[in-house]
């Protein structure tokens, strides 16, 4: 279940001359967060998890988690730790066979996918690799479950020119095969935003309120905060937070009651900035409604002070 975390906000209005503008907030650390939303619920449905390690071996899109048959993606990532910095696009179709499920002692523990023929986005071609299903770690076993299909580009260094675009329209086109037919659709990424200070170089203290001033125009914001990395996969670890707050002003207010609760044991973090749009649809001949999802994250590493 969620815990609902309130705190009383404060808001200056100023007015000035005869043309009476709008409210202004004036936003720094001491001003009191506005209420945030605790996720304490477990992660999504990795079984239907469309982004692996075959696709994203940095993790940088580790907070999209799985929560439909069909998934059609489009994502944007920036990642800043220390001198360390990367750019990441992502354009990611796949579709589970709700009708075959992968088993082990009676319990569905994955689904085949379908085939929808080739699949574009704004004219691109998507590459179709083969999905592998991790049955077991040891012995290592997998299986091949079917295809999927993506574009993935990191700091320009991608099979075809792909590059995610804040507030764009994005085409898609699928020739269709078997069961399912051609179908077209359109789908709006979201802004892109960028965490302007504090910068990676700069250690945080936890004893106060903490301002991040995020640029770009979105309303809500989920904030992941997992242990420092030891390496890019454990950008997929499981969040030590999640939760949800309201931008206003220059950015984002954390209080200091939840960045006290972070282990002692720890004295770096990775903070992910979410931003995301959620839609469905429905396609000729695929019997389950499909996930539209745009995204833009930017992770962002933090030495912290007690």
């Amino acid at each position: 279940m969620k815990n609902l975390l309130s705190i009383f906000s404060l808001c200056l209005i100023l007015f000035t001359g005869c043309q009476k503008p709008g409210p202004i907030e004036l936003v720094d650390e001491t001003t009191p967060p506005q209420a945030i939303e605790i996720d304490t619920t477990t992660e999504q449905n990795g079984i239907l998890n469309p982004i692996n390690p075959e696709v994203d071996s940095g993790g940088y899109f580790a907070s999209l988690g799985g929560r439909s048959y069909g998934q059609i993606i489009i994502g944007g990532a920036r990642f800043d730790a220390g001198t360390e910095h990367h750019t990441v696009s992502i354009a990611q179709a796949i579709f589970f066979n709700q009708s075959l499920p992968l088993k082990r002692n009676g319990d569905t523990i994955g689904y085949h996918t379908i085939d929808v023929g080739e699949m574009r986005v704004d004219g691109l071609l998507l590459n179709k690799p083969r999905k592998r299903f991790l049955l077991s770690s040891i012995p290592f076993r997998d299986t091949i479950v079917g295809p999927q299909y993506v574009l993935y580009n990191r700091d320009g260094m991608g099979s075809r020119p792909f590059e995610y675009e804040g507030t764009k329209e994005y085409s898609w086109q699928a020739t269709g095969t078997g069961t399912v037919s051609a179908f077209s659709l359109t789908m709006k990424s979201t802004p892109v935003i960028e965490v302007e200070s504090p910068t990676t170089t700069e250690a945080i203290t936890l004893t106060k309120n903490l301002l991040i001033k995020i640029s770009g125009n979105v309303e809500n914001i989920t904030v992941f905060i997992r242990r420092k990395p030891m390496h890019t996969r454990d950008m997929n670890s499981k969040p030590i937070l999640k939760f949800k707050v309201t931008k206003r002003g220059q950015g984002i207010i954390i209080p200091t009651a939840v960045l006290q609760s972070l282990p002692r044991a720890y004295d770096s973090f990775l903070f992910s900035f979410l931003v995301e749009k959620n839609t469905t649809t429905t396609l000729p001949g695929y019997s389950s409604k499909v996930l539209l999802n745009a995204s833009y994250v930017h992770h962002v590493l933090y030495n912290v002070k007690r």
